[in-house]
């Protein structure tokens, strides 16, 4: 028990929770915002997955982890647009919509993997480059806080950020209000001339470009 608590308590463990938690909280803000615009996005899964699978193959490819991060965020938007041309076009249900897609990312990463790295379950075959390590000037020298705070992956960094930025543009600007009134009560917003069609697909676009970044 007294070995857990250390573990628990310990600067390492902290800095551990804050890495793992950034996929997570992308996808989460993703989530978030298709939910205040009437959209159930549960395809985030599959938009994740199509993303990474396209970051580390371009990467690789380019040897440059920008290019990487751009693909995976281009994959993660083309993934949104599918789901919103069937959803919101096709009028398919958006639950099956999600579901179909993260089925057919689950199935079609395997296949592309093995295909590029003869691997099924890993892409460590794939040489691609990461994104730098982020040292923060001052924190960094600060016992404990500093372990658990500093030299993250520069995504770590960028998750915490997006959920102000997010924060920003749901509740303080006349777009977000508009996102919330499409998804409070669709009929009333499209009464007083938003388009509920315009805003929705927004929605899932910026949900694909959170589910890129993770």
């Amino acid at each position: 028990m007294k070995e857990l608590l250390e573990t628990i308590l310990s600067p390492a463990f902290g800095y551990a929770i804050l890495r793992v938690t950034t996929p997570i909280l992308f996808a989460g803000l993703g989530a978030a915002v298709t939910e205040l615009a009437g959209v159930i996005n549960i395809g985030m899964e599959g938009i994740m997955l199509t993303a990474a699978l396209a970051g580390v193959i371009v990467g690789a490819l380019c040897e440059s982890a920008a290019a990487g991060l751009a693909a995976a965020v281009a994959a993660g938007v083309l993934m949104a647009l599918v789901m919103a041309y069937f959803s919101l076009n096709l009028k398919t249900d958006i639950i099956l919509a999600g579901i179909a897609l993260n089925l057919m990312a689950s199935g079609g990463t395997v296949f592309l993997l093995y295909v590029v790295a003869h691997d099924k379950g890993v892409s460590s075959s794939l040489a691609s480059p990461v994104l730098p390590q982020v040292r923060i000037p001052v924190i960094d020298q600060i016992p404990v806080l500093g372990e658990i705070l500093s030299n993250h992956n520069v995504m770590v960094y960028v998750a915490l950020l997006s959920v102000l930025v997010v924060s920003y543009f749901l509740y303080r600007t006349p777009y977000g209000l508009r996102l919330r009134a499409v998804g409070e009560n669709p009929d009333a917003a499209d009464s007083v001339g938003i388009s509920v069609h315009q805003v929705q697909y927004v929605a899932l676009i910026i949900s694909g470009i959170l589910g890129g970044f993770g």
